[in-house]
């Protein structure tokens, strides 16, 4: 049987909201996104710099020039990856050496 009224779900605020107003808290969740999505997306673009300057460099035909920038390609993204893989580094033995999570946003509560 098909019912002619409609049923309303109440149900708790989402995290970030406080009595129905969205607070500063949503940065939190916006920031945690951002990077679950920015961090196996840089290692993709370097997957393909990678891979481009290794097909630069096969079909290069020995030209001097054009070994020149496919190293230069695969050196770059070598490079950007290093970076990356510093700076969480870093960020681990900051949370290891002194306890604080650097990693995670935290912002306080209303």
């Amino acid at each position: 049987m098909i019912s002619l009224y409609s049923l309303t779900a109440y149900a708790a605020d989402p995290p970030g909201v406080y009595d129905g107003v969205a607070s500063f808290k949503y940065f939190e969740i916006i920031f945690a996104n951002i990077l679950a999505i920015a961090t196996p997306l840089a290692g993709i673009v370097v997957f393909i710099f990678v891979v481009m300057g290794g097909f630069k460099l096969l079909f290069s035909g020995g030209n001097p020039e054009n070994v020149k920038k496919a190293t230069g390609t695969i050196t770059w993204a070598i490079i950007g990856i290093v970076i990356m893989l510093s700076i969480w580094f870093i960020f681990r033995f900051i949370e290891q050496f002194t306890g604080v999570t650097v990693t995670e946003l935290e912002l306080p509560e209303p």
